[in-house]
């Protein structure tokens, strides 16, 4: 205990003696907000965080967005889009994000989201550049980052050889990306990763490369992609691989085609996306073909799809691209005064025919090597309705899936959202991403209403009642489940310096045949002594069955009066029994990274990150420190992941370099 003792008084001495920088709210915030504990750190949810990360580090002016970069983040319907550029039209710019106040259509908590992903320039071009190829390569902006994360401990699979089961390659990891842009018509990128416990395989050397040619916004020509991009249409029923942010914002998902500049492995299509745009309709064709991971039975037919990413043992790299896919899919969109409707649909092939088993759950899971999905997405909106939707159907079994969805703003401080989703067990797609309370879109009704209020000018107030049902036993379920989700979250800004957060979520989920309801609390106090300093305490309690797992945070975001140097950290007390009652906590990270560890047993966790930018923001280096003390056992994780001794330390280093 006494060297316990000494590691609290050190950290509280970091956190609390340091001058800060203050910023009202941040990414780590809202990944806090968005934090869903039973997707957890799963690599799909993890994926999806990354690409907001991105995002957030390289955000876009206001005044200069199109609707395609606001489609980017999944927070706005077509009609807030439309009140946003109608503002600036009429008014030639914003000099400030502040002025979004003006745009009655947003509320509080949107205004403060777009705060993450856009900035107001106060420099305005006098005219427009003629896009030619000159002025394209004279203003192309280049970016190079450079990623190494280091333990400083080793596992159990680096103590085997590969032949035991053991890891082929170092525990570093290491990611490359390269990345140009050019007066938001030209993109280019390239990047190559590995990660920890991968080898460097020769000739190739990265276990993972991606990369893609794109243009934008050139008179009919919305986008062209040649590489590796996403896509996402309607309300995802079809077609999303980018984001989902869940029942808190029920928002509608990332729409069009876009660059793939994410980490992950699985969730993107390579080969060619274009997108063009005549007068109010807009048509979206692409084809993709590329290699996916595969377990492969003893027939030689594909049981089970890999979307970790992770080539590490012999056994995993006997699974890579075992299976061959080749897509081709098209949508069509009309708007106009309000309205508007499309069609989605794509056709996809494998080398090998899908055999997931014959266990229950598995049942109704995809099966053959042909496959095809069709649907009509709609919606009406005006000042105070907005109506969206979508109905699919995929050939494979003849299922049918719909979601629908009625934002009613019922003042400028009070929005309902009435959600129906009815996904048939026979319905499947592979690249689906609508709200449900299942990861994969199937076998699933349910009904949700939530509620977003201002009832006084400094209380935020969002609600959810969520009512799920599964037809077709689930994993670990041998009948039909039900279950309900409900939320209550407020926030109170006492004064420009103070806050107060409190959160409480309800989740009854059938599991092994039994209701088990799942409570979790989460306190949160925010304070800004100055104008360079910004501290938040954070109390997570998560109650399984009577038995609860609790966490303690003190986040500090701080920073040197020198412009271009600032760090962040938090120090995290957790005592819970079991996984079950594990608490997430989200904690700073890299920019364009997020981190959230799942913590679990009686310890402590440390982590710090710092960055410095230099010459005017031409280089910037990003460094964090993570540690992890763990009071009782002599070990942590499990099978080959498992960590001799109660420590587990490790250093993340980031360069980047803008040109």
């Amino acid at each position: 205990m006494p060297r316990t003792l000494r590691l609290l008084t050190l950290a509280s001495s970091l956190l609390l003696g340091a001058v800060a920088f203050a910023q009202d709210y941040s990414l780590q915030d809202f990944i806090s907000e968005l934090q869903d504990d039973d997707r957890g750190d799963y690599p799909e949810w993890i994926a999806q965080l990354e690409e907001l990360a991105y995002l957030n580090a390289h955000p876009i002016d206001i005044n200069r967005a199109t609707r395609e970069d606001f489609r980017k983040i999944p927070l706005l319907t077509d009609r807030q889009i439309e009140d946003i550029h109608t503002y600036i039209f009429l008014n030639g710019s914003m000099r400030s994000l502040s002025e979004l106040m003006a745009v009655e259509s947003l509320d509080y908590s949107t205004r403060r989201c777009l705060s993450l992903f856009f900035y107001a320039s106060d420099k305005l071009p006098e005219h427009k550049d003629t896009v030619n190829a000159r002025n394209l390569l004279c203003r192309a902006e280049h970016e190079l980052t450079a990623r190494l994360d280091i333990p400083l401990y080793y596992r159990e699979g680096y103590m085997h050889s590969p032949a035991n089961g053991g890891y082929n390659g170092s525990p570093l990891y290491n990611r490359v990306q390269y990345r140009l842009q050019s007066m938001n018509h030209l993109l280019l990128g390239l990047s190559g990763e590995k990660d920890a416990g991968e080898p460097f395989r020769k000739p190739l050397g990265y276990d993972s490369y991606g990369g893609y040619f794109g243009l934008k916004d050139l008179k009919c020509l919305r986008t062209l992609i040649v590489g590796d991009y996403k896509l996402g249409f309607g309300e995802g029923l079809v077609v999303n691989n980018g984001f989902s942010l869940g029942k808190a914002y029920a928002s509608t998902p990332s729409r069009g085609v876009r660059a793939n500049n994410a980490a992950d492995e699985y969730s993107y299509f390579r080969g060619a996306a274009l997108a063009l745009r005549l007068r109010n309709v807009e048509t979206t064709v692409w084809v993709s073909c590329r290699s996916l991971d595969a377990t492969l039975n003893s027939d030689g037919e594909a049981q089970t799809l890999i979307t970790n990413g992770y080539h590490r043992t012999d056994t995993e790299l006997s699974k890579k691209g075992n299976l061959k896919s080749l897509l081709a899919g098209a949508d069509i969109s009309w708007q106009a005064k309000g309205f508007q409707l499309g069609a989605t649909g794509y056709y996809q092939h494998f080398s090998l025919p899908l055999a997931p088993g014959t266990v229950t759950y598995r049942a109704y899971y995809p099966r053959g090597d042909k496959f095809g999905v069709l649907g009509a997405h709609y919606g009406y909106g005006n000042r105070w309705f907005v109506f969206s939707g979508e109905t699919a159907y995929s050939t494979e079994r003849r299922g049918v899936g719909t979601v629908d969805k009625l934002v009613w703003t019922v003042s400028h401080s009070c929005k309902l959202t009435g959600l129906f989703r009815y996904y048939q067990k026979q319905y499947y797609s592979f690249y689906a991403s609508s709200l449900s309370e299942n990861s994969r879109v199937q076998n699933e009704t349910g009904g949700m209403l939530k509620l977003d209020a201002q009832p006084l000018r400094n209380w935020t107030l969002l609600a959810y009642a969520d009512f799920f049902r599964n037809p077709w036993p689930r994993y670990q379920m041998t009948h039909s489940s039900s279950g309900q989700d409900f939320l209550l979250s407020n926030e109170w800004r006492l004064n420009a310096r103070h806050q107060l957060s409190a959160r409480y979520q309800l989740k009854r989920k059938e599991s092994r045949d039994e209701m088990v309801p799942n409570h979790r609390v989460r306190l949160g106090y925010t304070a800004l002594p100055n104008s360079q300093l910004r501290m938040q305490s954070i109390l997570n309690v998560h109650s399984v069955e009577g038995v609860a797992g609790v966490s303690v945070s003190q986040c500090v975001r701080y920073g040197f009066r020198r412009k271009g140097i600032s760090v962040a950290a938090v120090l995290t007390y957790f005592h819970s029994p079991d996984y079950s009652t594990r608490v997430y906590v989200s904690e700073p990270a890299l920019r364009g990274s997020c981190s959230i560890s799942a913590l679990y047993g009686n310890g402590m966790r440390f982590a710090a990150t710092g960055v410095c930018t230099l010459w005017h923001g031409l280089l910037s280096v990003d460094a964090k420190l993570g540690c992890t003390l763990r009071f009782e056992g002599t070990e942590q994780g499990s099978a080959m992941q498992t960590v001799p001794g109660r420590w587990k330390n490790d250093i993340q280093v980031q360069v980047r370099i803008s040109v």
